[in-house]
C-alpha cells in the first residue's frame, strides 16, 4: 500500500487474494486464479458483478470434484473405493474432501478412502496405505505438494493399475489417466 499502487494482481490461492482484499477498499485486487469459489469465499457478491475492488478469472475446480468422480466411475464402472490423495495445507484440498466430494460418492455408491500428505517424504506410506486398502481408483485434488509430485504420483498410479482422476490437462501429461477441469492455458 505504501508503494501507491494502481492495481494489485493476487495469485497463489485464497490467502494473497483474501490479503489484498483486507489491505484496501478502493485500489483494484485482480485474482490471478481463484482456486475456490470466489463467491462463496465472499472475494466477490457474484460471478456476473463481483462488484467492490476484486474481480478476476476462477477455475472452479474444487466444485468440479463430484463431476470428477462421475466421470471416473462412467469410464471405469467396476470403481468402488477410491482413494482421495490430499494436502492437508491446501484448504481447496480440504473443500474437496469434506464438502465436496462425499455427497458425490454417496450419489455414485462410491466409498472415499482419505490419505493425507504433509510433505514429500510421506508419499510412500500412503501409496503402501492405498495398495493395504485395496482401493481401485485414485482421486488427486489440485494443491501445490501434489502438482509438485504429480510425475511420482502417475507413476505410482500407472505400476499400481489405479484409474486416476485430476483437475488439470498436465496431469495426463504426466501419466494420469483422466482429467476434467478447466484449461488452464485458457484462463
Amino acid at each position: 500500500m505504501r508503494l501507491k499502487v494502481d492495481i494489485i494482481v493476487a495469485s497463489g490461492g485464497s490467502a494473497p487474494i483474501q490479503s489484498a482484499k483486507n489491505a484496501t477498499k478502493t485500489i483494484p485486487v485482480v485474482m490471478g486464479s481463484s482456486p475456490n469459489d470466489p463467491v462463496e469465499a465472499g472475494f466477490v457478491e457474484s460471478l456476473a458483478r463481483p462488484g467492490g475492488n476484486v474481480t478476476g478469472i476462477t477455475n472452479l475446480s474444487g466444485e468440479l470434484g463430484g463431476k470428477r468422480l462421475e466421470l471416473l466411475k462412467e469410464a471405469v464402472p467396476k470403481v468402488s473405493r477410491v482413494a482421495v490423495l490430499y494436502d492437508q495445507a491446501s484448504p481447496g484440498s480440504i473443500f474437496e474432501l469434506k464438502e465436496v466430494l462425499p455427497v458425490a460418492a454417496r450419489a455414485l455408491g462410491l466409498t472415499i478412502q482419505p490419505w493425507e500428505v504433509r510433505g514429500a517424504d510421506g508419499f510412500e506410506k500412503a501409496f503402501a496405505g492405498m495398495s493395504n486398502e485395496r482401493a481401485d481408483g485414485l482421486y488427486v485434488p489440485a494443491g501445490p505438494l501434489t502438482r509438485d509430485n504429480r510425475k511420482r504420483i502417475a507413476d505410482f498410479a500407472l505400476k499400481s493399475r489405479l484409474p486416476s482422476v485430476h483437475s488439470t490437462r498436465e496431469w495426463v501429461a504426466a501419466g494420469g489417466f483422466m482429467y476434467y477441469g478447466a484449461d488452464l492455458a485458457d484462463i
